[in-house]
């Protein structure tokens, strides 16, 4: 739990060390991204006797990875939404989908036709969320959201599928962390 000093294009981080998941980046300093996991409910950081959740990569793994990183070109996720993910929806209406989300299906003919997209509205924040679909061959899907830090800098964070009833208690934990984490480099 080790506080470690890290940057992205100029973000600063102070993150206990238990959060970062690879060696070479718990050294601290600029990096060109920051891998961090977390754990559901209560997005603690790595222990030693949470080892086996965090080693989990099943459908129900109460694992969140974060990654952090330098992109110049990333767009807000209200613009991702209208400029790239509505153009390949099948119906850009969207339906009625779980969890107080709308859910848009892609199009067979999109690179996103394995996937459907989600969106809620969280406390006045857009949350634009794309989950890849149950299949045999992916039987323990993810869901994916990819969030502007600032000009320079962006965010995803992933989570299991079976996870998408909890996307307000994840999107509210995530930003609290990362809040933390930037108040704590100060």
């Amino acid at each position: 739990t080790t506080p470690v000093a890290l940057s992205v294009d100029g973000l600063k981080f102070e993150v206990p060390a238990n959060y970062v998941m690879y060696r070479e980046a718990r050294a601290g300093g600029p990096q060109k991204d920051l891998a961090l996991f977390a754990a559901l409910p209560d997005f603690r950081g790595y222990s030693r006797a949470d080892a086996r959740a965090f080693a989990d990569y099943s459908a129900d793994s109460p694992i969140i990875y974060i990654l952090i990183r330098d992109e110049h070109l990333n767009l807000p996720e209200q613009e991702r939404l209208k400029r790239i993910y509505l153009g390949y929806a099948a119906d850009p209406k969207g339906i009625a989908g779980p969890f107080g989300l709308t859910q848009y299906h892609f199009r067979n003919d999109s690179g996103y036709r394995d996937e459907d997209l989600f969106v809620g509205n969280d406390a006045g924040h857009l949350v634009v969320m794309r989950c890849w679909r149950f299949t045999a061959d992916m039987p323990n899907p993810n869901c994916l959201r990819d969030r502007r830090l600032n000009q320079g800098v962006a965010m995803t964070y992933r989570f299991k599928r079976t996870q998408l009833g909890q996307w307000r208690e994840i999107a509210q934990g995530v930003a609290r962390l990362l809040a933390r984490f930037q108040a704590q480099a100060k």
